[in-house]
C-alpha cells in the first residue's frame, strides 16, 4: 500500500517503510508513555511516522463520529489496540502482533485506542485530554469541558450497568445522567471551595529496602558448626529491598492498576507512593508536581484501606457529616455541608442505607459491600486530587466487587486520580482501568495502559488463550516461573529477571523514563512561582482550628455514648450494683475498733474498684485507636483535639459514677457525717476514677494487642494496691521496697482518706475489762464470770485519734495531713494524663 505524503511530519517519518514487521511496530509505537488518558506516547518529543487511510474511509468515519456526537449516546466499538485493523478483526485478546497482516497497517494511530481511520498526524496540544476510553466494549461519548476541549462522560458507565442490569431505557439513562451530573458539579464545587491542585506523581528510580532482621535466638543455636576451609559462606546481606528501581508518571483523572503476584510489592509501593511507610527507607526521586512530597500532602489525598473502618453505632450519613466538618472549611454553612453529604451519598448509591448504623459484631447494620462504599465515601468528602485503594475488592464476591469498582471509575470521571491496587480483577474490573503498573519480586514487569499488556507478553512469546481475562493471563505469564507452578498460559518458562529485564530494556521503559522526567521538569516549573511559604498558608496541614475540631469531636463521641449499650452497663450499672452489695455487707458498722477496720476496708474496695474497673474499657479505647490512626493519617484534626475530646467527653461520666459509689457507699456504712469530708471523699474518688480512665487510655494507646494491655493495667493497679500501706503498713515494708510505697498513687489516696476520716475524731471507742481493786498486775477473769474471786467490770473507752491512725499505718509529719497526699494524687492525676496523650501522640502500631 502506499503512503501518502503528510506535510505536517518529517521527512524521516514520511519515509517510514510499510512492510514493517508488526512485532516491531509495536516496539516502535509509543508503549506505556502515560501522557494519554488510556495510556498514549509522549508527543512532546514530536510526532512518530503514521500510515494515513484512504480519505473515502477517514470522511466516512468523520461521518460517524459527527452522528454519535449529535446523538450523545456510547457506541459500541472494538476494543482498543496497539494498531487497529481498517476492518474488523478479533479483539486484543485473541490477536498478537504477528498476526497483523502488512494489509491492515493502514490505520496505525500516534496512541492506542484512536478510532479507526481517524489517525491524527498532529501531536497533542499542551493540556489537550486523549480519545475516550473503552469501558466493556463502550466507548464513552465525548462532552466539552469548560475550556472546550472533549472529556469521557460518566454516562458511558451509567449506559452499562444499567444495560446489565435492569435494562433502562434511554429516559432512566438521561435521568442517572442528570443525577451524576450534579453530583459531578458538586464534587468540582467542592474543589473548588478547597482550591485544590491537580497532582502529577513522579517516580524516577524508586527504590524501597528495609534492614535484614536480627537472627532469632533459634537460627543462632541451630546454625552449623564453622565451614571447612576453602569453603566459601556467601555473607548475609544488610538490606532487603522490596522495590527496585521504579520509574514512572501517574497521572490525574486517570485509573492506574497495580497487579502482581504475592508479595511482590504492590501495598509497599502503594504505601510508598501515599507517604504511609513509617519504616524502612526509601530511595531514588519521588515527585509531586515536580516538588518533593509537600508537607499537606495527606490533605491533598484520599487513602482506602484494605480493611473497613468504620464506627458501628454511626450511620453513614452521620459518618460523612462529622468528616465533611472536621476536613472541610469551618466557614462552610450548614446546609452546604448537607448537600455535599447528600451528593457522596447518591454518588456512592447508599440512599437505602444512609440512615442505618454500621453495625458490628454484636449487632447487624449495613452489607460488606455498602461498608465498603462508605469507607471509599469518607475519603471523597474532600474532593482528593488522588485517591489511594488497597485491595477495595478484598473479601467481596464479583458482583458486589465490580460495582465497587464501577463507584470508582465515576470518582475517576469526576476528576480524580485513582491509583489501586488488585490482586485478581475480572475483565469487567480489568476493563475499568486506563493504566496497569504490573510488579515482579519488587520490579516492574510492565507499566503501561492496560489494553497494551496481551500484547506485549503475547510480544515476548506467551500465547493468551481466546476468552481468557486478561487479569488472569498477566498473572499466569508471571506465575509461569515458578518449575512446579500449574498455569494456563502457553509459552517459555523463564524466571522473575526475564520479565524485569526485557522491560527495561523495551523501547516502552525508555520512553516512560523520558516521559517522568519532562513531567516532573515541567510541572516543577509551573509550580516555582509558589513558594513553600506560600504553599503552607494557602493548603496548611490542617482544614480547621484545634478549638473547631474538638467541639466537632466531642458531639460524635456523644452521640456514640448514647447509642453504646455497653456504655450504661460499665460506666452506670456496674458500679451501682457493687455498691449495693458492700452496703448489704458493711450496713451501720459500729464505731469501734472493728468497725475501724470496716472503713478502712471500704475505702480500700473504694481505691480498688476506681482503679482496676476501668479494665474493661481498654478494648474500647483499642477500637478508638484504629479509628484515630485513620483520621490522623488524613490530617483530619490534631492530636490534641482528640485527646482533649476523648478526656473532656469521659468527665461527667467519671463524675456520676464516682458520685453514686460514693454517696451509696458514704451514707450507709456511715462515715463522718460532715458535709466537708463527704465532698472531700467525692473529690478523692473523682479523681482516683480518672487516674483509673488515664491509666486505660496510656495501656489501650501504648500496647498494641488488648491481651498484653489487660496484662499491663492489672500488673499496674496489684503493684500499687499491694504498696498502698493496707496489706503492709508503712512501718513495716523493708527499706529495698520504700520506694514502692511512694510511687503508688493508692497509697496516697488511701492516706488522704484515712487522715480524712480518723484525724481528730472522737466518736470511736473501745471496750476495756478493768480490775475494781485498782491493782493493775491483776489479771481480770472473763467478763460476767461472777465466781471469780477478782471484782473485774467493761469500760467504754474513748479512742484517741492518734491511736487510730497508727494503727492504720498513717504517716505522721508532712504526709500526715490532708492535703499534701490530695496533691501527691493530683500530681499522679498529670503524670497519667500526659503519659497517656505521649502514648497516643507519638506511640506506632503496625509498622508499614
Amino acid at each position: 500500500m502506499a503512503i501518502e505524503p503528510n506535510p505536517t511530519l518529517p521527512a524521516a517519518a514520511q519515509q517510514a517503510p510499510v512492510e514493517q514487521d508488526a512485532r516491531e511496530r509495536l516496539d516502535n509505537a509509543s508503549v506505556g508513555s502515560g501522557s494519554a488518558s488510556r495510556g498514549g506516547p509522549d508527543m512532546s518529543k514530536g510526532p512518530i511516522a503514521v500510515f494515513n487511510v484512504p480519505k473515502e474511509k477517514q470522511e466516512q468515519e468523520h461521518q460517524r463520529h459527527d452522528n454519535e456526537a449529535a446523538a450523545g449516546v456510547a457506541t459500541e466499538i472494538a476494543p482498543a489496540m496497539p494498531y487497529i485493523s481498517s476492518s474488523p478483526g478479533p479483539s486484543s485478546g485473541e490477536q498478537s502482533g504477528a498476526e497483523v497482516d502488512a494489509e491492515q497497517q493502514a490505520t496505525v494511530g500516534e496512541f492506542p485506542g484512536r478510532r479507526a481511520g481517524l489517525s491524527s498526524t498532529l501531536p497533542l496540544a499542551a493540556g489537550e485530554l486523549p480519545p475516550p476510553p473503552t469501558i466493556a466494549g463502550i466507548r464513552l461519548h465525548e462532552e466539552p469541558d469548560a475550556t472546550g476541549k472533549g472529556v469521557p462522560s460518566s454516562a458511558g458507565v451509567v449506559a452499562v450497568g444499567a444495560g446489565a442490569g435492569d435494562g433502562g431505557g434511554n429516559e432512566q439513562g438521561r435521568e442517572s445522567s442528570d443525577s451524576e451530573n450534579m453530583n459531578a458539579k458538586q464534587s468540582d464545587a467542592m474543589r473548588n471551595v478547597l482550591n485544590l491542585p491537580d497532582l502529577i506523581i513522579t517516580l524516577q528510580d524508586v527504590s524501597y529496602w528495609i534492614p535484614t532482621p536480627r537472627r532469632s535466638l533459634k537460627e543462632l543455636m541451630s546454625r552449623k558448626k564453622k565451614p571447612s576451609s576453602g569453603q566459601v559462606v556467601p555473607e548475609r546481606p544488610k538490606r532487603i529491598y522490596l522495590l527496585n528501581h521504579i520509574t514512572g508518571t501517574i497521572r490525574p483523572k486517570q485509573m492506574t492498576m497495580l497487579m502482581g503476584k504475592s508479595g511482590a510489592g504492590k501495598s509497599t509501593l502503594l504505601d510508598v507512593i501515599a507517604g504511609r511507610k513509617t519504616f524502612g527507607t526509601v530511595e531514588g526521586t519521588l515527585l509531586f508536581n515536580g516538588q518533593p512530597r509537600p508537607h499537606n500532602f495527606r490533605r491533598l489525598c484520599g487513602y482506602v484501606e484494605q480493611t473497613d473502618t468504620l464506627m458501628p453505632t454511626l450511620t453513614p450519613r452521620e459518618h460523612f457529616y462529622y468528616t465533611a466538618r472536621l476536613r472541610l472549611p469551618s466557614s462552610l454553612e450548614k446546609d452546604e455541608i448537607d448537600d455535599h453529604v447528600s451528593s457522596v451519598v447518591a454518588k456512592l448509591g447508599l440512599q437505602g442505607c444512609a440512615d442505618t448504623v454500621v453495625g458490628g459484631l454484636r449487632h447487624r447494620g449495613i452489607s460488606g459491600g455498602e461498608a465498603k462504599r462508605v469507607n471509599i465515601g469518607l475519603e471523597l468528602i474532600t474532593s482528593p486530587t488522588v485517591l489511594f485503594l488497597d485491595e477495595p475488592s478484598s473479601g467481596l464476591d464479583a458482583t458486589t466487587a465490580f460495582d465497587i469498582m464501577r463507584v470508582v471509575r465515576k470518582i475517576c470521571d469526576d476528576g480524580t486520580g485513582v491509583l489501586c491496587t488488585l490482586h485478581q480483577p475480572s475483565r469487567e474490573i480489568w476493563e475499568l482501568f486506563h493504566n496497569l503498573v504490573l510488579l515482579s519480586t519488587g520490579g516492574v514487569a510492565f507499566f503501561g495502559p492496560t489494553n497494551l499488556a496481551v500484547p506485549y507478553f503475547t510480544r515476548l512469546g506467551f500465547e493468551c488463550l481466546p476468552g481468557k481475562n486478561p487479569a488472569e493471563f498477566v498473572l499466569d505469564v508471571l506465575n509461569s516461573t515458578t518449575p512446579t507452578g500449574y498455569t494456563s498460559v502457553r509459552g517459555p518458562h523463564v524466571d522473575d529477571e526475564f520479565f524485569l529485564k526485557q522491560y527495561t530494556d523495551s523501547r516502552m521503559a525508555e520512553e516512560r523514563n523520558y516521559s517522568a522526567l519532562a513531567t516532573a521538569e515541567q510541572a516543577a516549573a509551573e509550580a516555582a512561582a509558589l513558594s513553600e511559604k506560600d504553599l503552607n498558608e494557602t493548603f496548611p496541614l490542617f482544614q480547621n482550628s484545634a478549638q473547631h475540631n474538638m467541639k466537632v469531636l466531642l458531639q460524635r463521641s456523644g452521640v456514640r455514648l448514647r447509642r453504646d449499650s455497653n456504655f450504661y452497663v460499665n460506666r452506670l450499672i456496674v458500679p451501682t450494683i457493687v455498691a449495693l452489695i458492700l452496703l448489704l455487707l458493711y450496713l451501720d458498722s459500729p464505731y469501734d475498733m472493728s468497725g475501724i477496720r470496716n472503713r478502712q476496708s471500704i475505702i480500700m474496695l473504694t481505691v480498688t474498684f476506681f482503679l482496676i474497673g476501668t479494665n474493661s474499657l481498654i478494648s474500647l479505647y483499642i477500637e478508638d485507636r484504629i479509628f484515630f490512626t485513620r483520621e490522623r493519617n488524613a490530617a483530619a484534626y490534631q492530636v490534641s483535639s482528640y485527646y482533649l475530646a476523648t478526656t473532656l467527653v469521659e468527665l461527667p461520666i467519671v463524675t456520676l459514677k464516682a458520685f453514686i459509689w460514693v454517696t451509696l457507699v458514704y451514707w450507709t456504712v456511715p462515715f463522718d457525717e460532715t458535709a466537708d469530708k463527704y465532698f472531700f471523699f467525692l473529690a478523692v474518688g473523682v479523681v482516683l476514677a480518672d487516674i483509673g480512665i488515664a491509666a486505660a487510655q496510656f495501656f489501650g494507646f501504648f500496647i498494641s494487642t488488648l491481651e498484653s494491655a489487660v496484662s499491663g493495667m492489672i500488673i499496674f493497679a496489684l503493684t500499687a494496691l499491694t504498696f498502698s500501706g493496707f496489706f503492709i503498713r508503712f512501718q513495716d515494708i523493708p527499706d529495698g521496697w520504700i520506694w514502692a510505697y511512694y510511687i503508688s498513687p493508692a497509697h496516697y489516696a488511701i492516706a488522704a482518706l484515712v487522715i480524712s476520716q480518723f484525724d481528730g475524731t472522737t466518736a470511736y471507742s473501745q471496750t476495756q475489762t478493768v480490775c475494781l481493786t485498782g491493782e493493775t498486775n491483776l489479771i481480770c477473769p472473763a467478763p460476767g464470770n461472777s465466781s471469780s474471786p477478782i471484782p473485774c467490770t467493761d469500760l467504754l473507752l474513748p479512742l484517741p485519734s492518734s491511736v487510730i491512725l497508727t494503727q492504720l499505718g498513717a504517716q505522721s509529719g508532712f504526709f500526715g495531713s490532708i492535703w499534701p497526699n490530695f496533691v501527691a494524687l493530683i500530681i499522679f492525676w498529670v503524670i497519667f494524663r500526659v503519659a497517656s496523650y505521649c502514648a497516643l501522640r507519638f506511640r506506632q502500631h503496625g509498622r508499614r
